[in-house]
Parts: structure tokens; sequence; C-alpha cells
């Protein structure tokens, strides 16, 4: 209106807190990195998906939030740890949530940042 474009927040927001050690195995590899995957299954249209990737994290997840299993135990053991992000955001061609598992050819890159 008027020139000024006014946008809500975000109204779903989930945060995923991991810690990678030693015990964690790569995904794969990726630009000759090690690579670990984050498969987020949307089951329906959505205009937007907002995605930032925080290392090292300085805040502490609450009950809502997936945290791994490593991420408490890592922390407390070495909080100033970080990764270097790089993000890609692929459509795959899985309808069905159960078969994310099983891999699924990239249809579509949405994104890439560095």
């Amino acid at each position: 209106m008027a020139g000024i474009e006014a946008r809500v927040p975000y109204t779903n927001y989930t945060n995923y807190f991991g810690y990678i050690d030693s015990s964690v195995k790569p995904d794969g590899k990726y630009k000759n990195k090690d690579a670990y995957y984050l498969y987020v299954w949307v089951p329906a249209a959505v205009d937007e998906i907002g995605v930032s990737m925080i290392s090292p994290s300085t805040s502490a997840p609450s009950d809502s939030d997936f945290v791994h299993n490593n991420f408490n135990v890592g922390m407390k053991n070495d909080a100033g740890k970080f990764f270097d992000t790089y993000l890609a955001l692929d459509r795959l061609n899985i309808v069905d949530s159960a078969k994310i598992k099983n891999d699924g050819e990239v249809l579509q890159n949405l994104g890439r940042d560095d």
C-alpha cells in the first residue's frame, strides 16, 4: 500500500540443534567435503521457506525444538566449535514422506548459498 510492502512474520518456526563430532558419519560428499543432510517434508504448496544456519549456537533449545543426541554433550565439551555452512535447497521427486529415507532424484534446485 502506498509503495510499502508489509509482510507478516513466519507463523510456523522450528529449530534444529545439532552437533557433528567424530562419531557422526557424513551422509556423503559435496564439493569434495563431508556433507550432512537435513530432509524437510512439505506436504503442501508453500509461498516461502526460511532457513538460517548459525554456528556456533548461542541459544539453548526449547522443549518444542528438534535436538540431536550429540548436541548437549558436544556443546558442553566444546561450545566454541563451529562449522562452515553451505546450503542447497533441492526439490526431489518424492511425494510420500515415508520414502524420503530411500533418496530421490533432484527435479529442481531452488537455491544455493555459501
